[in-house]
């Protein structure tokens, strides 16, 4: 493949997965509009569920998102009861309410069997194929 069919087939990968993003993003944020949730919160409730004490940057950081987002995602989940923040030195530690656990294990479930559904039509190899390029194409 010359260097002119290796951009326009990228262009293509590029566009297909911006769809397949968007479009799993809209289903999900329907979903979670009952719950009064956005992604974002959903996988700041989720990332505290399977580390419960973390620092709100380390988690900011795996989420890869900025401070000042981070802070403001916690501030609405502290607000809704779901999330509460402890200060430990010059950090915040970050813990779910027993109602925000219930919230992440329900949903957390929910997201699962979605995500399943959405990646049903590849088969084993070819999902675990496609997590490993993403991954290296991403790796910078």
């Amino acid at each position: 493949m010359d260097q002119v069919q290796r951009a326009r087939l990228s262009s293509v990968v590029f566009s297909d997965m911006v769809r397949t993003v968007h479009g799993t993003g809209q289903e999900v944020s329907r979903i979670l509009r009952d719950d009064g949730l956005n992604p974002a919160q959903l996988q700041l409730l989720l990332a505290v569920r399977e580390a419960p004490g973390s620092a709100q940057r380390a988690l900011g950081e795996r989420l890869g998102t900025t401070p000042a987002n981070v802070s403001m995602l916690v501030s609405r989940l502290e607000n809704r009861g779901w999330l509460s923040r402890e200060a430990a030195g010059a950090a915040n530690r970050l813990w779910l309410t027993d109602v925000g656990q219930a919230l992440a294990d329900r949903l957390g479930a929910a997201q699962q069997a979605f995500m399943a559904a959405r990646f049903a039509a590849l088969g084993d190899d070819d999902l675990e194929t496609l997590a490993q390029l993403l991954r290296r194409a991403c790796d910078d």
